[in-house]
């Protein structure tokens, strides 16, 4: 079993939505070739069905006072996939740091997100946060223990 951390580099109308999902929140990593910045894009989905239900009053609350949250997911069912970001580019330094105590750190990008999903078909990957604050995708490819 190998275990990626990379950041997620968000979608801006996502923030909302992001911001009310609990850590180990599972998501869906999608390759999206088409993608006309980068051919090896990978989007970050997740359903709200993946949301406990006790989340449900916390939900609704915060789509009263979000509009922007509330366009996001009044188009379709609970099961519906929603971007979150992407996967950064291994091109860019920059948007793969990951903040830590002793200054940051170079994480994998797309590239290497891709090959490890062809290298494994069976795989999960999780939203959660840095002590900082900072969305990172954990995948987690091979085998459960």
């Amino acid at each position: 079993m190998t275990a990626l951390t990379t950041p997620l580099v968000r979608f801006g109308a996502a923030s909302p939505l992001l911001s009310i999902l609990p850590t180990n929140c599972p998501v869906h990593l999608d390759p999206d070739p088409t993608n006309s910045y980068d051919p090896n894009a990978i989007r970050v989905l997740v359903s709200l069905a993946s949301i406990a239900p006790t989340s449900d009053n916390l939900i609704q609350s915060f789509v009263e006072n979000h509009h922007a949250l509330a366009e996001l997911i009044a188009d379709g069912p609970d099961d519906q996939h929603h971007l979150l970001g992407y996967i950064p580019s291994s091109a860019n330094k920059r948007t793969r740091k990951i903040r830590t105590e002793d200054g940051s750190q170079i994480a994998p990008g797309n590239i290497e997100i891709l090959s490890a999903l062809a290298a494994s078909p069976s795989h999960t990957a999780h939203l959660v946060f840095s002590p900082f604050g900072q969305p990172l995708i954990i995948l987690t490819t091979g085998d459960s223990p």
